[in-house]
């Protein structure tokens, strides 16, 4: 559904002094500067795929939505998205495809949520009955039937977010891009919108590309995520690989009958020890896991025995600490 090979951008802009004396000087000594959003980076995203973009502020999430959805011209690359190049903006590809941003609106603010969904069923010729039909199964699934007259301006921000959401699905797209959608939202609502993404996803084979800070989104919606640091790409996969490949220890929470552990026992095996009412919990390296289990079941009477891997939040911030370290590392050789 989304091909994307060597792609790059590049953001100009222009340096300036303040002042007023520094404004005129510029109008005739121009002083630019370049920065690379996006850095000969390819990916691919297959029909039906929930695609998590992850990433620190900066990184190029917003921008590679934007090029995918047709909304900025890249430097250079080939990308393919539903079978068009997305900056050409034809018709057909328009209709295929949806954008929602978790912090602009593209629903009216002084009108009503339906009198923006009309405007809609007319731009993208929607017919009548489906239009009755996507506008009534999407508000009992969201839970907005009552809302749907009242201006925009007049509902909270996860109703307004709802309202985004469905405004998104009138013209049923086949590729749906959501920037930060449940950015705050309270967590019931949060967990009503990953229900709808989960389910709309499932029933219509929707392709939906999704970036957020929130973890709790990607580990909800995602199978495949999308690791962006420097404008590189640092991981493409599986979420579950991420602990396989980059875990580097496990943490076993045990319960002992009685005693305490004799820590000359295990010698440099395990690193941080927690301690509450016999239960310890322990943190080891990867490779001394078996022998550290080994050790407690051989020499202890235990009454509860539990392991941990690290969450997908310690792994990505890991990454994005490693990634910022190697890139400042490689700005500063190039410098000497």
């Amino acid at each position: 559904m989304i091909d994307v090979e060597n792609l790059t951008k590049l953001y100009r802009s222009q340096q300036k002094q303040p002042g007023m004396f520094a404004a005129i000087k510029s109008l005739f000594n121009n002083n630019m500067s370049y920065r690379i959003a996006l850095n000969n980076i390819s990916f691919h995203i297959n029909e039906g795929e929930v695609v998590g973009v992850l990433g620190p502020n900066g990184a190029g999430k917003t921008t590679i939505l934007k090029i995918l959805s047709g909304v900025l011209f890249p430097t250079q690359g080939r990308v393919m998205v539903g079978g068009h190049v997305p900056w050409n903006r034809e018709y057909d590809f328009k209709k295929k495809i949806s954008m929602v941003t978790g912090q602009k609106n593209q629903l009216l603010w002084d009108i009503s949520p339906m009198d923006s969904f009309l405007w809609l069923k007319e731009i993208y010729n929607v017919p009548n009955e489906l239009f009755k039909r996507i506008i009534k199964e999407l508000a009992v699934l969201l839970d907005v039937e009552r809302e749907m007259n009242i201006q925009l301006r007049r509902l909270s921000f996860g109703q307004r977010m709802k309202m985004e959401l469905i405004a998104s699905l009138i013209h049923c797209p086949q590729i749906i891009f959501l920037d930060e959608p449940t950015i705050g939202l309270d967590i019931v609502t949060q967990n009503n919108i990953h229900s709808f993404i989960s389910e709309h996803n499932k029933s219509n084979g929707t392709t939906i590309i999704l970036t957020s800070h929130n973890m709790f989104d990607i580990e909800k919606l995602c199978r495949h995520v999308l690791i962006v640091t420097n404008g590189e790409i640092y991981y493409d996969g599986n979420i579950m690989n991420l602990s396989r490949m980059y875990s580097d220890h496990k943490i076993i929470s045990v319960k002992l009958e009685s005693g305490q552990l004799d820590l000359s026992h295990f010698g440099d095996m395990i690193g941080q020890i927690e301690y509450k009412e016999q239960s310890y919990r322990i943190q080891t390296p990867q490779k001394c896991f078996h022998d550290v289990a080994s050790i407690l079941w051989g020499k202890y009477d235990i009454s509860d025995f539990n392991v941990q891997e690290p969450s997908i939040s310690e792994i990505v911030e890991k990454l994005f600490i490693e990634s910022k370290e190697k890139h400042e590392a490689s700005i500063s050789n190039c410098e000497e």
